[in-house]
């Protein structure tokens, strides 16, 4: 079985459907369908249920899934590695992080490390919390960027701790205030960033529960903070989201900080268990150094 092999059923499992595989991979059609073929007679079972709208994974394919995922890891180490030891610096670097993370912080981190080490790729998956971690365990991404939260079984580096701030439209009664008081949240229509997907911004509603023993009056759940913002803009309640998703987004809004006050932990999580490549090692030093510049 070949990492390559290996690597093409990977990505038939991301996108469903053969033809888009051959085209983000660069081979073609029938190359792909020769290799699916050539691997489901070595195995001697189906790995791939045929339909109309595209292909899906058979329960024994689902099952290979993580050794073949475990492959391509080992591979791509393997070929750093030994690039590294010619003196060669190469390779790619899997990224899962927020949009704002993405908007924020990595163009300044890649552009420095893209100076130093042209030939190694960078591949950015955005999501949310529940989604990087998932992705962190089962090693799609080398390094997630990512909140700090109870229950995270991976190895983590702290990078910066950040405010949760109130947002609400300009002219809103408390817009004058110094600060936003939690028991207000009961008082106006609330936008949810939605669980999964933000939890910093969930942890106020379970603190104003928690306090006054009922939710605040949720009337719309996001999951863009952007969709969040524009909603506060247009008057149809008030909202909280981290300070770094505000940035260059709050000239139609009123930001104040929460009292009593919120904020997150914004850090680097990595499989427990997963050695990182020489490029992602490089890459995780680079994004501690800027992140911790910029403090």
């Amino acid at each position: 079985m070949e990492a390559v092999t290996c690597r093409v059923l990977l990505e038939i499992a991301k996108n469903g459907n053969i033809t888009k595989t051959a085209r983000v991979l660069g081979y073609t059609q029938a190359g792909v369908s020769f290799m699916i073929k050539k691997l489901e007679e070595e195995c001697g079972f189906p790995l791939l249920f045929r339909e109309k709208r595209g292909v899906r994974l058979t329960p024994e394919g689902l099952r290979l899934l993580p050794i073949m995922r475990e492959i391509t890891n080992w591979h791509d180490l393997f070929e750093q590695v030994s690039f590294e030891i010619r003196g060669a610096n190469t390779g790619t670097v899997r990224l899962g992080c927020y949009l704002s993370v993405a908007e924020h912080w990595l163009p300044g981190i890649i552009g420095l490390f893209s100076r130093d080490y042209p030939e190694i790729d960078v591949e950015i998956i955005e999501g949310g919390t529940s989604d990087i971690e998932q992705w962190i365990k089962d090693k799609d991404v080398d390094i997630g960027f990512l909140s700090a939260r109870s229950g995270q079984d991976f190895r983590t580096i702290s990078l910066k701790e950040e405010a949760i701030l109130a947002l609400m439209p300009i002219g809103h009664p408390l817009a004058e205030q110094r600060t936003f008081p939690l028991s207000a949240f009961g008082e106006n229509p609330f936008i949810l960033s939605l669980c999964d997907y933000d939890s910093d911004s969930y942890s106020v509603v379970e603190a104003y529960k928690k306090k006054y023993h009922c939710f605040p009056k949720i009337k719309i759940s996001s999951a863009s903070a952007y969709a969040t913002i524009a909603m506060v803009a247009n008057g149809l309640g008030v909202s909280v989201l981290a300070e770094t998703m505000l940035k260059g987004h709050c000239s139609n809004v009123v930001v104040k900080e929460i009292s009593p006050a919120f904020s997150r932990r914004v850090i680097m999580g990595v499989h427990p268990q997963h050695e990182l490549s020489p490029a992602a090692a490089i890459f995780l030093e680079y994004a501690r150094r800027v992140i911790m510049e910029k403090e």
